[in-house]
């Protein structure tokens, strides 16, 4: 018998992925939250392995799960901290936002860079518009004082 399906299946799954949770109400909020086996062995599968409850629960609530990992890595973004995808993800970097830079030529940009551009406004149609005008490629620099500018 569990609250919030945080029930004796919960705890074994919880002890499998190898975490020994004893207060009832840490686990309720666990799995209230959606930390399940499933997405622990995600992470795992990840290479992010023997996470703290805080940080499961953190990552979660953010919405960093394999899949949004995975659409990082896919353009090169290996080996992050969970800080770094926490950051990414708060901030609207996505696999589809790097595409769309990527495919206007960016391609040694940092996570850090497309996370500050995110938070400048700059967008893909933006650099696109300002390269229009410019016939070459800005730098990640020059579009943001433009964008911080009010030009576009």
């Amino acid at each position: 018998m569990g609250m919030h399906g945080a029930n004796l299946d919960y705890i074994r799954s919880m002890k499998a992925a190898g975490y020994r949770v004893g207060d009832t109400r840490r686990l309720v909020t666990l799995r209230d939250h959606g930390v399940s086996d499933d997405f622990i062995s995600g992470l795992s599968e990840a290479g992010y392995k023997n996470l703290s409850l805080d940080d499961l629960q953190q990552l979660r609530d953010h919405g960093v799960d394999p899949e949004f990992i995975a659409s990082l890595r896919q353009y090169g973004f290996t080996g992050l901290t969970t800080g770094q995808l926490l950051e990414a993800r708060d901030h609207g970097v996505t696999g589809s936002f790097i595409e769309d830079f990527r495919d206007l030529g960016y391609s040694n940009i940092s996570l850090r860079d497309f996370v500050r551009m995110r938070d400048h406004g700059v967008t893909p149609g933006f650099a696109r518009q300002v390269r229009a005008s410019n016939g070459s490629l800005p730098t990640v620099e020059y579009l943001i004082r433009r964008r911080d500018r009010g030009d576009g």
